[in-house]
């Protein structure tokens, strides 16, 4: 797949699920709308208080799964 097929397939996904790790080591995830930039790179918006801003502040490092199961 070349750089513009990945990049219609992932702006044509308005979800992705996003998991990151909570300060006991515990995996977390939850569903994330996210938009993609021409460089690849994905944005998604939480609010501060959530559980996914509390683990990216203590583990910057999260998965993100794009795609639909039909």
């Amino acid at each position: 797949m070349d750089r513009q097929r990945l990049l219609m397939f992932m702006r044509s996904e308005p979800y992705a699920v996003q998991a990151s790790v909570c300060g006991s080591g515990k995996p977390q995830a939850a569903l994330v709308g996210i938009v993609v930039t021409d460089v690849f790179e994905i944005f998604f918006d939480t609010l501060a208080t959530s559980r996914k801003a509390k683990n990216l502040r203590a583990n910057p490092q999260i998965a993100l799964v794009i795609g639909r199961c039909d």
